[in-house]
């Protein structure tokens, strides 16, 4: 059974580089009653978690600079928690799943994931 959707909006901190495919990921999320913070490379990343409040956090694995694997392994020495899975999105996910511990598998697959933690508007 599902448990309840809380009142207030799941804060998403976005990461994604390539301009359109953030937008219209943007777009896409609105339709899920989600505050995203959308930034576009690890390092922003970085500074908005640590500004704190997010409670999910997306990145694409084909960063320039940093890494989306790197970003994770960054964000888990920042706040660890063994309650929280990665979910990343990009070509090479499976090879980077691996070498990041994820559990979970996604192509931007975003209507998948977000379905299980908000409702639709």
């Amino acid at each position: 059974m599902r448990s309840e959707v809380s009142s207030s909006p799941k804060r998403v901190l976005y990461v994604e580089d390539n301009d359109l495919v953030r937008e219209l990921t943007c777009e896409l999320l609105a339709d899920y009653a989600l505050e995203v913070v959308p930034v576009a490379s690890g390092e922003a990343g970085l500074a908005a978690f640590q500004g704190g409040g997010f409670d999910i956090v997306v990145t694409d694995v084909s960063l320039p600079a940093m890494s989306g694997v790197d970003f994770v392994r960054h964000i888990k020495k920042l706040a660890p928690d063994p309650q929280r899975q990665p979910i990343r999105s990009g070509r090479n996910s499976r090879r980077a799943s691996t070498s990041a511990s994820a559990a979970s598998q996604s192509s931007k697959g975003f209507p998948v994931w977000a379905s299980r933690f908000c409702d639709r508007k």
